[in-house]
């Protein structure tokens, strides 16, 4: 299956369990984040198909070229990373990382995916999805996932395996609630607890502008994300959308060309 295929799927799923769900009479706020989750799938689809349309316009790198552009963007990624544990690639590439120095094998999808359930991780699928697969807009390839199995993409093996985070011990190993065995008409992606997000608040886009702007005062400041990334997820943003838009606005800031697309509220600083 083709990365455009696997992606659709996961879009496809995702809108099969929210219609699920709605029959169900689930909360109207976790529909809402459903939805919000939904949302972000969708233009993740979109910005490949535009990626793959530009691809096909532009001289194609051999594979090897291809490879070695992938190395050096994990290479970039993981720099950042260490120095923000709270991020979400962060918190599952140490757990991942963490089984592996146990010596967990195999280490699965369905771990992780636990993991992110206990831990409050919203989209897990698409943020596994960028770190396992090459595109333009991914994290940053680390993994390769076939049969629901994890394991280390071996041109990043030893830069992956060395991963270690600059402010205190992160690398804990959850223990494993069993893994339950549904019908597939029954599944469901579980939405994690947490704290109410109202719809005014969800949609409060003066209250995003202000903390892009002040981001734009403590951009220096990598100690500050966690904050700023704190305050969008409370506000109804998705934190691997604002990550990359923090990312891209610190890069325009720098003068520097940015690819991630820029909302209105990210920019108009």
């Amino acid at each position: 299956m083709g990365i455009l295929s696997e992606k659709s799927e996961q879009v496809a799923q995702q809108a099969r369990e929210l219609l699920y769900e709605v029959g169900q009479g689930k909360a109207h706020r976790l529909l809402h984040q459903q939805g919000l989750a939904l949302l972000v799938s969708v233009n993740e689809l979109q910005q490949l198909a535009i990626d793959l349309e530009e691809k096909g316009k532009k001289p194609q790198l051999s594979p090897e070229e291809a490879q070695e552009k992938e190395i050096a963007k994990v290479t970039r990624k993981l720099k950042r990373w260490a120095k923000n544990p709270e991020q979400i690639n962060t918190r599952l590439l140490l757990h991942f990382l963490a089984h592996y120095r146990a010596g967990t094998t195999p280490i699965t999808k369905s771990m992780l995916e636990q993991f992110a359930d206990r831990e409050g991780i919203k989209n897990f699928n698409s943020n596994l999805f960028g770190m396992s697969h090459i595109w333009g807009k991914n994290h940053g390839k680390l993994f390769d996932v076939e049969d629901g199995v994890i394991t280390i993409w071996p041109p990043v093996a030893d830069q992956v395996a060395t991963f270690s985070v600059k402010e205190g011990d992160q690398n804990q190993v959850e223990t494993a609630a069993p893994v339950e065995v549904t019908t597939p008409a029954a599944t469901t992606t579980p939405i994690p607890p947490s704290a109410p997000i109202s719809e005014t608040a969800s949609q409060d886009q003066g209250a995003i502008e202000a903390i892009y702007i002040g981001f734009k005062q403590l951009w220096l400041k990598r100690s500050d994300h966690a904050t700023v990334m704190t305050q969008l997820e409370q506000l109804g943003i998705d934190p691997a959308l604002a990550a990359n838009q923090l990312e891209a606005l610190e890069q325009m800031m720098r003068g520097e060309a940015y690819q991630t697309p820029m909302s209105a509220s990210a920019i108009r600083y």
